[in-house]
């Protein structure tokens, strides 16, 4: 059975899907783990103030993996969206390049 505290021990993307039942591409998750958790975790932030029962909950948060995770299948953000930085063309740095 699925609950709340279940899903607060969780920590690991592939972990998020299967216990929601999501089927996810490997090489995707690969290439966008980290993308993914940080949009996932900043909704499960602002769906915890929801006035919900638990399955509602879990139920949204079930949704709006979901719906991040087609984001990406399809639609994938830039570095800057995700992480509210630039990269610099040249070096890849993050933030302002010095060198370049």
């Amino acid at each position: 059975m699925q609950t709340l505290q279940a899903f607060e021990r969780l920590g690991q993307c592939e972990e998020y899907f299967e216990f929601f039942g999501i089927p996810y591409d490997e090489k995707v998750m690969r290439a966008k783990r980290l993308h993914i958790l940080k949009y996932f975790g900043d909704t499960i932030r602002k769906l915890e103030w929801v006035d919900a029962s638990e399955s509602q909950k879990l139920l949204l948060y079930r949704n709006a993996l979901l719906a991040i995770y087609q984001t990406f299948l399809h639609n994938a953000p830039s570095a800057q969206e995700v992480w509210g930085e630039s990269k610099c063309a040249a070096c890849h740095s993050i933030g302002e390049c010095s060198t370049c």
